[in-house]
């Protein structure tokens, strides 16, 4: 493991590992730029070899729907690189570290929080183990902790 902590397997086995999700993001990276060069990559408009990239989106284009992609009013601000560069770019690299996935629906990124529970959740368990329960986007959750440490600052400068 990452962490270097010591760690025994339990009855579930090599199942019971946490997943390393910058690791598995990195791999996905590599399968696309594979599928790319010997055109399994497909362009979501027409199904043609995809050569390009929406960040935003995390969709794959061929070089005309790539440009109506860059060029439509909903979508003119995404950030459109080449897969090749996929790799290469801050963004992309950055956002593999950032982005946390469900641990029960594992292709589920965490895109709410639960205040009663204290925990980053999926839509789907949003909507089934936490349907009754308080919850917010990760954002706010996020701004709201940042607030109260920035409000807990100056109390533990007094002491």
């Amino acid at each position: 493991p990452i962490c270097k902590e010591k760690y025994s397997l339990g009855t579930d086995g090599i199942s019971s590992l946490k997943v390393n999700y910058y690791v598995t993001k990195m791999v996905q990276i590599f399968n696309m730029l594979e599928s790319e060069q010997t055109e399994r990559l497909k362009c979501m408009g027409c199904n043609r070899a995809a050569h390009f990239r929406c960040m935003k989106c995390s969709e794959n284009y061929c070089a005309s729907h790539a440009e109506f992609h860059q060029k439509s009013r909903a979508t003119h601000d995404h950030n459109i690189i080449a897969v090749k560069d996929v790799a290469n770019n801050i963004r992309s690299l950055s956002a593999v570290r950032e982005q946390e996935y469900c641990a029960v629906h594992t292709t589920r990124s965490l895109e709410l929080y639960c205040l009663e529970c204290d925990k980053a959740l999926c839509s789907l368990c949003c909507i089934t183990q936490h349907r009754t329960h308080s919850t917010c986007s990760v954002a706010n959750a996020a701004q709201r902790a940042k607030r109260e440490l920035f409000e807990l600052g100056p109390k533990l400068g007094r002491k």
